[in-house]
């Protein structure tokens, strides 16, 4: 998916890293990262873990391996 490259662009995939003139590749990580924050500020936390599952299953390791 387009976002989880946005929010983790060290996790992008082979498939994803064959495609050539990317305009996201354009752009710097950190603004992207900025853009979707700002994107997603607005929103209630429970919706935001809702729509990104893979972002609640990191929530979930730290917290056991924090507990």
């Amino acid at each position: 998916r387009q976002l989880d490259f946005i929010i983790s662009p060290q996790h992008v995939s082979a498939r994803v890293q064959e495609l050539e003139n990317l305009t996201i590749s354009e752009l710097p990580p950190l603004r992207l990262g900025f853009l979707v924050s700002r994107r997603y500020e607005e929103r209630q936390e429970q919706e935001l873990l809702q729509e990104l599952p893979w972002l609640q299953m990191r929530f979930q390791n730290r917290a056991n391996f924090e507990a």
